[in-house]
Parts: C-alpha cells; sequence; structure tokens
C-alpha cells in the first residue's frame, strides 16, 4: 500500500487502521521512509490509536546535539549524522 499523508484518502486511512489492528500485539512499531512523507504524522496516530507512546527520533537527536538535523548535516556531514542516529536508534533499543 502507498501512502502520502498530504493526499491520503479515506480508503487508504482505513487500510492503515486495518493494519493497526494486527500490530498492536507487537511491543515497538517503527516507521522508516523518506523525509516528508509523513511518518511522524501516522506515527502519532498509530500511536494514540493503539495506546503506545509515540517518539520521534529526530527530535531527540536534535535534542542530544543542541542542533536542528540540518545543522548537524551542514556542520559535520551526513556520515556522522548517521553514527549519531544509529547510536539514538541503539539506545532506543535497550530502553
Amino acid at each position: 500500500m502507498r501512502f502520502t499523508s498530504a493526499d491520503a484518502s479515506t480508503e487508504e486511512i482505513g487500510e492503515i487502521f486495518i493494519l493497526i489492528k494486527g500490530l498492536s500485539r507487537m511491543k515497538n512499531i517503527i516507521l522508516i521512509g523518506m523525509p516528508a512523507v509523513g511518518k511522524s504524522t501516522v506515527g502519532v496516530v498509530v500511536a494514540k490509536r493503539l495506546g503506545y507512546d509515540f517518539v520521534d527520533t529526530d527530535l531527540l537527536i536534535q535534542k542530544q546535539e543542541g542542533k536542528l538535523l540540518k545543522e548537524i548535516i551542514g556542520e559535520e556531514g551526513i556520515e556522522r549524522f548517521l553514527e549519531i542516529e544509529n547510536q539514538v536508534n541503539k539506545d532506543l533499543w535497550v530502553e
């Protein structure tokens, strides 16, 4: 199923909630995708619907580093950003 947050049809959103029902047995749900495709938007809705906490790793990275993502990438490069992102994800896995 293809989903873009800005132009999702009612039918597509309905399909997502059918999938969510099946996901409710899972401890964690991870959304992966290109920037600005609606991961956070969908994640908040899914978490609320299932009674889960929502964690946005981009926000965790920005808080940890004290910079916006574009500043981290601009100043330190994409490789360093990916290292930071991987460490934040590993830290979440432990929690």
